[in-house]
């Protein structure tokens, strides 16, 4: 975030304490957002790629995007029973996960991939598989 003051210099009155923090008084021009995509994590798209959809075998996630933190990834069956979890972090500028379908019967799966926004939103992303 971004302060700034534009011809008001008589008006603005700073000190520094011995401790470098920084008191000022006086009239500031409103604060201009840097990123503000990063300060509404609604506003913020996962990219995430995954496929195929019906599975049969294996499901491969990727992802190519910066600003992202995967930390988790749970793969749950329709009933609610937990079938797989995966730790990470992985960084989602280059992401790639090759998930293994072979023994999971047939049926209908979500996946929960849990991450954080430039280190500050954690979010969820759930994705609905198909096993066929």
């Amino acid at each position: 975030m971004l302060d700034w003051s534009l011809g008001e210099p008589f008006a603005i009155h700073s000190w520094c304490s011995k401790n470098k923090i920084i008191f000022s008084i006086g009239y500031l021009q409103p604060a201009l957002l840097l990123n503000p995509e990063l300060l509404r994590p609604g506003a913020f798209d996962f990219k995430l790629k995954w496929g195929p959809n019906p599975v049969s075998n294996y499901l491969l996630l990727s992802c190519k995007q910066a600003g992202i933190d995967i930390i988790r990834i749970n793969i749950i069956d329709s009933d609610g029973n937990k079938i797989q979890k995966i730790e990470g972090p992985y960084s989602g500028l280059d992401f790639s996960k090759r998930i293994s379908f072979v023994s999971a019967n047939t049926g209908i799966y979500f996946i929960s991939i849990h991450y954080i926004v430039a280190n500050k939103f954690t979010q969820v992303k759930i994705l609905k598989i198909i096993k066929v």
